[in-house]
Formats: C-alpha cells, sequence, structure tokens
C-alpha cells in the first residue's frame, strides 16, 4: 500500500506502507484546485486532483467517473489539523464526498497528505478514520493502491521523455 505525503519519509515500512510518495514527485500529475470547471475540463488528463474543499460538486464527480483516466485525492491531514466541531465538518465533508464518488463510480486515492512528520500515521491508522467515512475494508485496500497506476504511468513518460 502506498501514501501521499507532502515531505520526504524516510523509512515507510515502519508506519505499514510499501512506499510514501511525495508531492513533488507527482509533480504534474498532482493538480490542486478548488476550481470545479478546471477540475471537468481537465478529466482526461489522467492527473491526480486535489479540491480542498470537498465540494459536492456532481458534475466535477462524473466527469472524472467518466474520463476513467483520472482520480480524486482524499487526504487526511484537514481531518488531523482541526480542533473541536471543525474536525467533525472536515470529516463529514470528506465522507459525504467519497459517498459521491462511490455513486458515480469515481476513483479516488486515499492518502495522509502529512505537512510535517506529526501528522503521519501508519497504515492502520489511516485505515481506521478512512472506515469512519464509510468505506468498508476493501475499498480502503483499493483506495491506498491506486496511486501505483498513476506512479506507473510517470515512470513510463520519463523512460520515453
Amino acid at each position: 500500500m502506498f501514501d501521499v505525503a507532502r515531505i520526504e519519509v524516510e523509512s515507510p515500512k515502519k508506519l505499514g506502507f510499501e512506499r510514501v510518495v511525495s508531492t513533488k514527485e507527482l509533480g504534474k500529475r498532482l493538480v490542486e484546485s478548488n476550481d470545479f470547471a478546471k477540475i471537468r475540463v481537465w478529466a482526461n488528463s489522467g492527473k491526480l486532483f486535489f479540491a480542498s474543499s470537498f465540494e459536492p460538486n456532481i458534475g466535477m464527480i462524473r466527469g472524472v467517473a467518466d474520463s476513467g483516466k483520472s482520480a480524486f485525492l482524499v487526504d487526511l491531514a484537514g481531518c488531523i489539523g482541526a480542533d473541536g466541531s471543525k474536525k467533525a465538518i472536515e470529516i463529514s465533508k470528506r465522507r459525504f464526498f467519497l459517498l459521491l464518488c462511490k455513486k458515480y463510480k469515481a476513483p479516488f486515492v486515499l492518502c495522509s497528505l502529512a505537512p510535517s512528520k506529526w501528522y503521519l500515521r501508519n497504515c492502520h491508522e489511516c485505515a481506521c478514520v478512512f472506515s469512519l467515512m464509510g468505506l468498508a475494508p476493501e475499498e480502503i485496500r483499493k483506495g491506498f493502491l491506486e496511486i501505483g497506476k498513476y506512479l506507473e504511468k510517470t515512470k513510463a513518460k520519463k523512460a520515453i521523455g
């Protein structure tokens, strides 16, 4: 299983992950935007989309689902960094977003997206939090493995270019 973080992680095996990919390594493959029209236009580009607002825009989700080439990035960092009722709101946003992704069959990548070492969680802790968001164990496993497809595409492009 894989994780995505904003920092370099020296020993991913201690966290229970095969590999922790940094956002720098993903480079232009990762698009961070809350512009839903832009995400719908780029849906066929094979990119990972991180919309930090997690607005339930059905057109955007269906656009990515219909393309079959791109996926959404769903993180834990926004939940971990929040306190009190803000944490509950962040979890519920992600839960509803994942519910829509499942309904419209939009691929999603689960990750911690940790901005510092204090936000890193091991594989089991991440799985437990995502299960609170309504995901079954097999959906969680698939979500953590999904990033592997995008890493393979990146390696193939580097080999060609």
